[in-house]
């Protein structure tokens, strides 16, 4: 049982302390525009996946919630990796361009050092 963080929800930082605890070093994590954007703020983010569809939906929540920001450089920065084609689709893998300061269990790999689908960040 995990303690709950302020407003009731799950404390993030705690809950990946108890995964690093447990060998969890990789976490693939699928979500809405609020726990995307809880990770990003935290800093908690080192590679993106977002695949981009040719289709247009209409009005939605956002990939994150974040911002608002007073100036660009304050959004996330991301660099492009890879671009690859998934049938009609694109997908685009990005890492993170610097590590947030709430980074404290984290060791950064650059993706150039451990090969191609290699782990990029170990928690613990």
């Amino acid at each position: 049982m995990l303690p709950a963080g302020d407003g009731g929800g799950v404390d993030l930082g705690v809950l990946l302390r108890h995964l690093a605890e447990r060998g969890v070093n990789e976490l693939h994590v699928e979500a809405g525009a609020t726990l995307n954007g809880a990770l990003l703020r935290a800093g908690w983010v080192d590679e993106l996946l977002s695949n981009l569809a040719p289709r247009l939906l209409g009005r939605g929540a956002g990939m994150a919630s974040l911002g608002p920001f007073t100036s660009i450089a304050d959004a996330p920065a991301f660099d492009i990796a890879s671009l690859d084609r998934v049938g009609a689709d694109l997908r685009v893998r990005c890492y993170a361009r610097t590590r947030a300061v709430g980074w404290p269990r984290l060791r950064w790999r650059p993706p150039w050092r451990e090969g191609v689908g290699a782990a990029y960040n170990r928690l613990g």
